[in-house]
């Protein structure tokens, strides 16, 4: 039998052994079979939490202000010291242009004033995850179509990887997808992707020469009751596909009802077809039945005249894939309607590798040679680019931002005004330094349980912030400041 006093020996051993440890253990861990193993030292068990964090109340305060000296007069210096803080955030949520740069958001605002009735502006907001399910962009595409006109929800991927909740999306399950970034497949042996750089067949990009059984794949397109009003109305549809080596017929039901049926031979071009509709339908539904299944890079769902804003998410993507894509399959697909504006997401992916300074800015001068690709693709089209967010690690039993977040930021920001580009800066807005896990304790959340993503709500709140930045510089009597900010980008850190 156990007696007491044996339990409390025990239980004191294991603390000694554990106290013990936090002496032997070395600060950043021990390597077992290429597993680093943590364990806390002394000074990280006795101390308190000292990661500087940012005031969550007075960042999310600011959003509700349209002046930059609205914060009232400071009663103390540590109130004086936070709101010369929150103040530098809110000039962070300007727009930030080279003084070399006259047209800034000039031809996009003289687009958007050109819709008129029967006029079309057309936005492309590439970016990686952060944006993937339509947000961030959903939030923008609804306030200029509401402002502007325009309805549904743009180019969109065939088989998306997550839910994209302006649409409901479904398909068969022979269908794969094949991207132009990442870890590309072999079987691919072109580099027409496109402009969404993704591609999907619902057969093998191999072709059998002795198989002569046709295969059907499937597609089916319904409104998204969870989406903004305009998004749920659409009258007009474009399919973009090609290079099937075999004879491919393709089929249309609307609500239904067999809408059309075109068979369409073997042939090595981008192609597109389109449809206009009276009312949005309930569901679309394509079938392509054929033994080689067609590249099928998207579908538009659109209004006839007004803004119209694609969503191109790619997770994992660090935005430097453009110039590995075709000019031609990309300048072909765009060509179809004009862009007015390229809104360049991306910097979060790379960020976890970035080891120092040097690494940031060869990070950037590969960013430099995508922009400096997209203005010829799109000679039309203004370009904002916009920096990562804030990203946190786990050091010791705090999230801290990760080094490189500023280097980054920095570095795109250098090329941004260099190349008389945009720049909007997520990290600076939203706080800066280790605002994230701020955001990730707010109630209710703003960010995810990984330090990197923003929840649906944070998304939309990020989104009214870059929305009242690009209404700031096209409308600037709207707001009583009027101040040109071209803000240190070493302020907040």
């Amino acid at each position: 039998m156990i007696r007491p006093h044996q339990t409390l020996l025990f239980l004191l051993g294991v603390g000694a052994i554990a106290i013990a440890l936090m002496f032997v253990v070395p600060k950043g861990g021990v390597n077992v079979l290429g597993v680093s193993l943590r364990y806390p030292t002394w000074d990280e068990f006795v101390s308190s939490d000292t990661a500087q964090v940012v005031d969550m109340d007075a960042i999310l305060r600011a959003s509700h202000m349209t002046r930059l000296d609205t914060a009232g007069k400071a009663r103390s210096e540590a109130e004086k010291r936070a709101q010369e803080k929150l103040l530098r955030t809110l000039e962070f949520r300007k727009l930030q242009f080279a003084e070399s740069d006259t047209l800034r958001l000039s031809k996009f605002s003289a687009a958007l004033a050109g819709i008129g009735n029967n006029g079309r502006v057309r936005v492309l907001h590439f970016g990686d995850s952060q944006i993937e399910g339509d947000r961030i962009t959903s939030y923008l595409r609804e306030e200029w179509q509401e402002e502007y006109g325009g309805y549904g929800p743009g180019m969109l991927a065939v088989t998306p990887l997550a839910p994209n909740f302006s649409i409901r999306q479904t398909h068969s399950e022979n269908w794969n997808r094949y991207t132009a970034f990442g870890r590309r497949d072999s079987n691919i042996t072109h580099s027409d992707y496109g402009y969404r750089a993704v591609l999907c067949r619902y057969t093998s990009p191999i072709l059998d020469t002795t198989l002569s059984d046709t295969t059907m794949g499937w597609l089916e397109f319904r409104p998204s009751v969870q989406g903004y009003k305009h998004v749920r109305q659409y009258s007009r549809m474009r399919l973009f596909f090609g290079k099937n080596r075999k004879a491919v017929r393709l089929t249309v039901y609307v609500n239904d009802t067999l809408y059309t049926e075109e068979l369409i031979q073997a042939n090595s071009k981008l192609m597109s077809r389109s449809w206009n509709f009276s009312a949005t339908p309930k569901v679309i539904r394509f079938e392509f039945e054929g033994a080689d299944s067609p590249d099928v890079y998207g579908l538009t769902l659109e209004g006839n005249s007004g803004v119209t804003v694609d969503n191109i998410a790619m997770r994992g993507a660090s935005g430097v894939v453009f110039t590995r894509m075709s000019r031609a399959s990309f300048a072909e697909m765009v060509g179809t309607e004009p862009v007015h504006l390229i809104i360049y997401q991306y910097g979060g992916n790379t960020v976890p590798y970035i080891k120092d300074e040097q690494h940031a800015q060869q990070y950037a001068r590969r960013v430099r040679r995508q922009i400096q690709r997209l203005k010829v693709l799109a000679p039309e089209a203004t370009i904002v680019m916009v920096g990562p967010s804030d990203m946190s690690r786990k050091e010791g039993t705090s999230y801290v931002t990760y080094e490189a977040v500023p280097w980054v930021r920095n570095e795109l920001r250098k090329v941004a005004l260099s190349e008389n580009v945009g720049f909007w800066d997520i990290f600076g807005a939203m706080g800066g330094q280790n605002s994230m896990p701020e955001w990730v304790s707010a109630k209710p959340p703003l960010a995810g349980q990984d330090y990197i993503h923003f929840t649906p709500r944070g998304a939309r709140q990020v989104a009214t912030w870059m929305y009242e930045a690009f209404e700031r510089e096209m409308y600037p009597e709207r707001y009583a400041d009027t101040t040109d900010v071209q803000p240190d980008t070493t302020a907040i850190q």
